[in-house]
């Protein structure tokens, strides 16, 4: 059985990079570390979107280049992690158009 990333967990280290505990460079590299290629199982035990949710965060910030990411609009992630169902969409174009230049 794979590790996972918790709902939590993920939650905790965009906190921290947000509020500049970890730098763009170190979320980055934890983001390559651990997403891609899928090292470990995300959200497992958390519905659906909320999993869709984590995936598109991971993804986003994965393909983006630590100078491109908005440190300062981390709630917006954080936001999209707890959208509801029906929030989903318009949290996930939100979290693009805000957290990356």
């Amino acid at each position: 059985m794979k590790e996972q990333i918790t709902k939590n967990q993920l939650i905790q280290i965009i906190e921290d990079w947000g509020t500049k505990k970890i730098t763009c460079k170190e979320f980055s590299e934890w983001v390559e570390k651990n997403y891609l290629p899928l090292h470990k199982d995300i959200g497992i035990n958390e519905p659906l979107h909320t999993q869709k949710a984590m995936h598109a965060i991971l993804n986003g910030f994965d393909h983006f280049s630590p100078e491109r990411i908005v440190p300062e609009q981390y709630r917006v992630a954080i936001e999209l992690i707890n959208s509801s169902e029906n929030d989903l969409e318009s949290n996930q174009s939100n979290f693009f158009n805000c957290c990356f230049k």
